[in-house]
């Protein structure tokens, strides 16, 4: 590992740590691990693409990756543009169990559920006080483009397509 990298790194730490001080929420250290958002203008390797790293950061994501153990919380979602999504996490949903959540701005929410065997995904937008969400099916490429295509801020009315369903 390069010596920029490992510079990094211990300085995402050191900054995580404090953020984590400073915090009511106490994150475990599996959150620990993977809510590190470095500063690393400067990391030519890309081990840390897809991460805050300035200007081109859009939304807050969470999930569980059911296969390798992996969950993060809405409530310590890490920040990710919307390629960043299609190019680190999209490919990571691969049983039923999984699913990935994408926080825009004013905590709307697009959850994506996946739907190996019929080689699609449930897209939807939870409405708390409703008891319901508004989805529909989409194939991969749909998914891509839908997650390419959305606003820091949406809701129900500005994704085309979806329908109605109570919880």
């Amino acid at each position: 590992m390069s010596r920029s990298v490992l510079e990094c790194y211990y300085k995402s730490v050191k900054a995580r740590r404090v953020a984590v001080s400073q915090s009511a929420h106490r994150p475990t250290q599996r959150e620990l691990r993977s809510g590190l958002r470095p500063d690393c203008s400067n990391d030519r390797s890309g081990l840390w693409r897809g991460f805050e790293t300035g200007t081109n950061m859009h939304f807050r994501v969470f999930y569980l990756i059911n296969r390798s153990g992996e969950c993060l919380s809405s409530t310590s979602a890490v920040s990710m543009s919307a390629k960043a999504i299609c190019e680190q996490m999209l490919d990571r949903l691969q049983s039923e169990d999984d699913y990935l959540g994408i926080i825009g701005e004013g905590d709307s929410t697009l959850q994506v559920l996946p739907e190996p065997d019929n080689q699609r995904y449930y897209v939807e937008v939870p409405i708390d006080a409703a008891k319901a969400s508004y989805g529909r099916y989409v194939d991969r490429a749909e998914l891509e483009a839908l997650v390419r295509s959305l606003p820091q801020s949406f809701d129900e009315h500005l994704i085309p397509g979806l329908t109605y369903r109570p919880w």
